[in-house]
């Protein structure tokens, strides 16, 4: 929700004259194990998403698929 919001609105100054719109592609979602931040994640997507609609259609096996990869460590 937050990003979606972020895309309906804008940054900075001057946002009705379409300055500072921001629209979010080639989302990757992934996960680090606890201690592991100087290595790669681990994508869930084997390639980027578009953007949010692919995101948000994709969502429960997304959750479903981090669920899975926390429960095995």
């Amino acid at each position: 929700k937050a990003m979606q919001l972020l895309e309906e609105d804008y940054l900075g100054g001057l946002g009705s004259r379409g300055s500072g719109q921001v629209r979010l592609e080639r989302l990757q979602v992934g996960y680090k194990a606890q201690g592991a931040y100087g290595a790669e994640p681990t994508w869930l997507t084997p390639e980027p998403l578009a953007g949010l609609a692919e995101l948000e259609r994709q969502q429960a096996e997304l959750l479903a698929a981090l669920q899975d990869a926390l429960c095995k460590k």
